[in-house]
């Protein structure tokens, strides 16, 4: 079906220069990510205490092994003053809950399970750092980071070779990436932005920013029009 096709749609950058299926198609591919609806307006939370202690860390996703839940946790045990969120069903959460009781985190990592939309956009809008741990290309873009950034939030994800995480997520302005698989490296930059208050506020500015020229549906909508009417 490639063949016959006058233009190929990718998501980003990295998912399109490491995908076999799309070599041969590359000349004529563009890449157009993944968008959301602006609904931040919405809101009536209150605004973010960014100097609130202890950090709040904010994950979620389908309770997989790919999406690296496990080493978040494992994390979790270096740090101190921290609480994490995780939302989300599925089928590690046994194990998540055995590796958090064993680590004696059960006071410091919450395992909530599915939320209501409203319920999330108020996690979202609350939280200093969403992080998305995955480990496997299976994470291929992380529409969920676009639903943090949406909410002023930075985000901490990892650099999974062909995912589009790090591509979403520009290290050093709107979050940081670091090694995947690994606690220590996730542990590590954390604490620089628990020690780093300002910088969990500018990037949470900046991935703000981001989302409304890249992600919003607006932004892409008009990509994908443009595309159009070359056709």
């Amino acid at each position: 079906m490639l063949q016959l096709c006058r233009f190929v749609i990718a998501s980003s950058t990295p998912y399109l220069e490491t995908s076999a299926t799309l070599a041969p198609w590359s000349h004529k591919a563009h890449v157009i990510p993944l968008a959301t609806p602006d609904r931040r307006g919405s809101s009536t939370g209150a605004p973010r205490d960014w100097a609130r202690r202890p950090l709040q860390l904010l994950s979620v996703g389908r309770l997989s092994y790919y999406k690296g839940f496990v080493h978040l946790v494992e994390a979790m045990s270096h740090l101190e003053d921290c609480e994490l969120t995780l939302i989300g069903a599925g089928d590690q959460r046994s194990a998540l809950e055995t590796r958090i009781r064993t680590l004696g985190l059960h006071d410091r990592v919450r395992l909530v399970g599915d939320c209501d939309d409203e319920e999330l956009a108020r996690l979202y809008q609350s939280t200093h750092l969403f992080c998305l741990p995955s480990i496997e290309r299976t994470e291929a873009f992380g529409i969920v980071l676009l639903e943090a950034m949406r909410a002023g939030t930075p985000c901490l994800v990892t650099d999974v070779e062909g995912s589009g995480m790090s591509w979403v997520v520009r290290s050093g302005e709107t979050g940081l990436v670091v090694r995947h698989s690994d606690p220590q490296a996730l542990a590590e930059s954390i604490q620089w932005f628990e020690s780093r208050r300002d910088k969990l506020q500018e990037m949470g500015e900046k991935a703000r920013e981001r989302f409304q020229q890249s992600f919003s549906l607006e932004a892409c909508s008009e990509a994908v029009s443009e595309l159009y009417s070359e056709l």
